[in-house]
């Protein structure tokens, strides 16, 4: 199961799709989906991202036969496709509406990435940001980072309805306070021009978005790069760390180290300019330094920064192991 893929704003006919193929078949086609363009916004749709299937192997509470497939489009809307034995197969429906517009620069091209909560709720977070004009600055960008519930999971509804940020609870002040159980999840403001440049990482109730803020002054030298660690549930902000100048990948989480890798800096740029606003986020995107002066606890590695995660979350000292394995020839 795959997005059609990226196509570059040529026709809301290429692109805005889903595929699922038969492996064993040669890869025939058994269903094309396609996946719909919202009239007016100015933004040609399409599907560049992963598909993210939840099935009875990654969650107990899969009490079906087959997935539930979810994924955010190119303008940031989360859909759930039924690949499972429940209700009609092939089924789509659109849970969320993040309101994309030509010109608040809400796209989406990096996967979702889905977390099970303490209650047994499904989330899905994922940020917004158009990576082929990360440089842009105009007052009109917009974007956010998203921490969404699928109420229903592990049903299918067929009559669910779409929900806004209306229905959600704005954490993007430090002083917010949690979504309550009525609304669907929370969301924050990124700074104007402020874009993410990754999926989200989540790991022992943190989730984890890289962002990053153009130079201001010079668009053709790197702006600054941060990252922030979230509660899961809450959406609050439990870390903000300026990483410098340049661009970050996904944030890695491993036996409690945070990784994360830094492109695009150069000998002239490094140090932000700023600290944190009082929404926790960053004010500034000049870089002015090659020396980049990180956090207690924090150190740079050629372009490997690697870190302490969010304090106070609990010990996660459960593991993975592998206890056996086989080879079918």
């Amino acid at each position: 199961v795959f997005g059609a893929g990226f196509n570059n704003a040529v026709s809301p006919e290429y692109g805005s799709a889903v595929f699922i193929i038969d492996m064993e078949d040669g890869g025939k086609v058994l269903k094309q989906i396609d996946v719909a363009d919202k009239p007016g916004n100015s933004v040609i749709n399409s599907v560049p991202v992963g598909i993210i299937p939840i099935i009875a192997d990654g969650s107990p509470l899969a009490n079906y036969h087959g997935a539930m497939a979810y994924f955010a489009d190119y303008e940031g809307k989360l859909w759930k496709l039924n690949l499972s034995d429940q209700g009609t197969l092939y089924d789509i429906q659109q849970l969320f509406d993040s309101e994309s517009t030509g010109t608040n620069g809400r796209r989406v091209m990096k996967d979702v990435v889905a977390s099970i909560d303490t209650d047994n709720k499904l989330w899905f977070y994922y940020g917004t940001g158009n990576q082929q004009q990360l440089q842009k600055i105009s007052p009109s960008i917009q974007n956010r980072l998203y921490g969404l519930k699928d109420e229903d999971f592990p049903n299918y509804q067929s009559n669910a309805s779409t929900f806004t940020v209306s229905q959600c609870r704005n954490v993007t002040s430090v002083s917010a306070s949690c979504p309550t159980d009525s609304e669907k999840g929370w969301y924050i403001d990124l700074k104007t021009n402020e874009k993410t440049t990754s999926k989200a990482s989540v790991s022992n109730r943190t989730v984890y978005f890289s962002r990053y803020i153009p130079n201001d002054s010079n668009p053709c030298v790197a702006g600054n790069a941060f990252i922030t660690s979230h509660d899961y549930r809450c959406g609050n902000v439990l870390q903000n760390i300026s990483l410098g100048g340049g661009v970050a990948t996904e944030v890695v989480i491993f036996k409690g180290k945070v990784y994360v890798g830094l492109s695009g800096a150069t000998a002239t740029t490094g140090t932000s300019t700023s600290g944190t606003s009082t929404s926790g986020t960053s004010t500034s995107g000049t870089s002015t330094s090659g020396t980049t002066t990180l956090e207690e606890g924090w150190a740079q590695t050629d372009n490997l920064i690697v870190g302490t995660v969010a304090s106070g979350r609990g010990t996660g000292v459960g593991q993975i192991t592998i206890e056996s394995w086989r080879h079918v020839f």
